[in-house]
């Protein structure tokens, strides 16, 4: 992510909603912790976490002097080896999580801290740099590279040949991983320039003939998937090679139709003829008020989710988010807190009428539902339907030994 993301009590929804680059909304915040998105990158190496007391701002010592020293190697700290973790050591830190796909939060926990005490880890120039102390701090040691298989030899891979997925590589990359690509891309026929270590058009070029001779994204960027399909001898097809067909696309299982009129959503499974007609869960609701209503659309889901989402215009939380477009979600109703035991008990007597800004407020345990079964590609219908229809069953009723939660949420299920 190019954004960090940020993770009291109101009875409305989302207006507008405010994600991180890949979800671009405006108006609600999520708790990184929870996406469910693919991470961009992946850190050089990640040996097995040990016991570890995180670092963050604030932190001061000799396990921070040494994540100084380590970040000045890898060129992301420039400031003075103080021991102090301040503002320019969360900033290194940040830059380095940001750079190899962890969480950008600027705290240095034990998945943090050995990707960056790695031997293998790339500094920001794209070279490894081991530490100047034997890696004596890292928690534990890489296992050895594994097998490099071009045509018939079979040969330990070195240190630098690229067979370690280290970082993403695209177009103004640099270093001894790009050498590595295009020397693999020449060897499978893809690739007939010098072998620089810079990422410019030929290697750009070159990479969205590989990703399109073997069925992958074509987007010109070596991600994880390209990355272990180029370096998999059972997997890369060369230049020369009848391509790999495309996969047949799977059609999701379910559709989700949002009856503004009646205050239900209903998922539909196919039919024998693979027609969304069969109603396999129906769900109450609460949708856009009148003066804020739910827009009537036909879109499909692009897979967008979060365990807990934030609205800071209203001060108030919601749990299970899925995407439906750039400002409204399904969601559970409201929390004062992301805490499953601080929900907001109007919100949630309200489901069964008009009651948010646009979002499509659930019970916790339908909300839970499409966030597990409705992935990407989800077509999602909003209606108005006919005022004869059957409406939802009613929520249970909130027991008053436990006000303030969801009685039909998950987390409380097994008391």
């Amino acid at each position: 992510m190019k954004k960090p993301v940020a993770l009291l009590c109101a009875l409305v929804c989302c207006a507008s909603l405010l994600l991180p680059p890949a979800l671009a909304e405006e108006g609600i915040v999520l708790d990184n912790s929870a996406f469910e998105l693919e991470a961009p990158t992946s850190p050089p190496f990640v040996p097995e976490a040990t016991p570890h007391v995180t670092l963050q701002k604030g932190s001061s010592g000799e396990a921070v002097m040494r994540l100084q020293q380590r970040l000045t190697e890898l060129g992301f700290y420039y400031g003075k080896i103080s021991g102090n973790f301040l503002d320019g050591t969360d900033a290194a830190t940040r830059d380095f999580q940001q750079r190899y796909g962890l969480d950008l939060n600027g705290k240095v926990t034990a998945t943090t801290w050995n990707a960056i005490m790695s031997r293998d880890a790339l500094g920001k120039d794209g070279q490894k740099h081991a530490p100047a102390d034997g890696n004596a701090y890292a928690v534990a040691q890489p296992t050895p590279p594994p097998v490099v298989v071009i045509g018939a030899e079979a040969t330990p891979a070195p240190p630098d040949s690229g067979a370690v997925f280290g970082r993403k590589l695209q177009y103004d990359s640099q270093g001894e991983d790009v050498r590595a690509l295009q020397s693999r891309l020449q060897a499978l026929g893809y690739y007939n320039a010098e072998i620089s270590g810079n990422f410019y058009g030929n290697t750009r070029d070159a990479v969205r003939a590989f990703q399109r001779q073997n069925a992958l994204k074509v987007d010109g960027i070596v991600g994880e998937e390209t990355h272990r399909t180029l370096w998999d001898d059972t997997l890369a097809i060369n230049v020369w090679s009848t391509p790999r067909p495309t996969p047949t696309p799977v059609p999701p299982m379910y559709l989700l139709k949002v009856d503004v009129t009646n205050q239900v959503t209903t998922a539909y499974t196919m039919d024998e003829q693979g027609d969304y007609t069969v109603p396999f869960r129906r769900m109450i609701c609460s949708t856009g008020t009148k003066s804020n209503p739910t827009p009537l659309n036909t879109t499909v889901s692009k897979g967008a989710r979060a365990r807990w989402g934030y609205f800071p215009e209203w001060g108030s939380h919601a749990q299970y988010l899925t995407r439906i477009d750039s400002k409204n979600a399904f969601h559970s109703v409201l929390y004062s807190e992301p805490d499953p035991m601080q929900l907001v008990v109007g919100a949630y007597n309200a489901l069964g009428s008009r009651a948010s800004h646009g979002c499509v407020r659930l019970l916790v345990e339908d909300a839970k539902w499409i966030y597990d079964n409705c992935p990407s590609g989800t077509q999602i219908l909003i209606v108005n339907g006919s005022p004869y229809e059957t409406k939802a069953d009613a929520p249970p009723p909130v027991d008053e030994e436990y006000r303030h939660r969801d009685p039909t949420d998950p987390a409380f299920l097994d008391e």
